[in-house]
């Protein structure tokens, strides 16, 4: 099954086996036809796939650093299988419970984590200028130098209003209990 950044939760309630691809690399297809043995031949674990170039929050939630990568979960700890790539090389680290050998990711890292939730939104604005990027270059047909700079534009007026945003935010939220408590009465 395929899977998405809104559903992503339930990885943290039961057994999984994630697997992550990014389609269109060498490496994709033949991945994908051994996943699909694996998961037709896998019993008491879920099993689920993710193609980064169509989600790539998840990447960031997992911190995936290179393609293709595997990640065994239960009820929310998370370890990366480090194995070979093939069908029965899995299926022996699932039903074995080769897994409890490899260390988990810290708590403070795992894909529910704080850090990782504020990284996540990060991540998703990257993707967002890429695509921006991408748009101006091939459909809206700007060079490059055209592109970065509307990029840039774009860039410093979001930040901007994020600015203005969060100084309203502070000013009627925190500056009435500063001023009272240092006011000289």
């Amino acid at each position: 099954m395929a899977e998405e950044e809104e559903n992503w939760r339930r990885f943290l309630f039961g057994e999984w086996m994630l697997g992550f691809f990014q389609s269109g690399t060498p490496s994709s297809r033949p991945f994908k036809e051994m996943w699909d043995r694996f998961s037709a031949k896998t019993t008491g674990v879920k099993v689920g796939i993710v193609d980064i170039s169509e989600n790539p929050e998840l990447s960031a939630r997992f911190l995936v650093t290179k393609y293709p990568a595997i990640f065994h979960c239960k009820n929310g700890v998370c370890r990366e299988y480090q194995g070979s790539l093939s069908t029965n090389a899995i299926l022996d680290f699932v039903q074995n419970k080769k897994w409890q050998k490899i260390d988990s990711a810290p708590d403070w890292l795992g894909p529910s984590s704080l850090a990782i939730e504020f990284l996540v939104p990060f991540y998703t604005f990257n993707v967002f200028l890429k695509n921006v990027l991408k748009y101006l270059t091939e459909e809206a047909g700007l060079p490059l130098w055209g592109s970065y700079t509307t990029l840039a534009i774009l860039v410093l007026l979001i930040g901007v209003l994020v600015a203005m945003i969060l100084d309203k935010i502070f000013e009627v939220c925190l500056f009435p209990f500063i001023s009272r408590r240092f006011s000289p009465d």
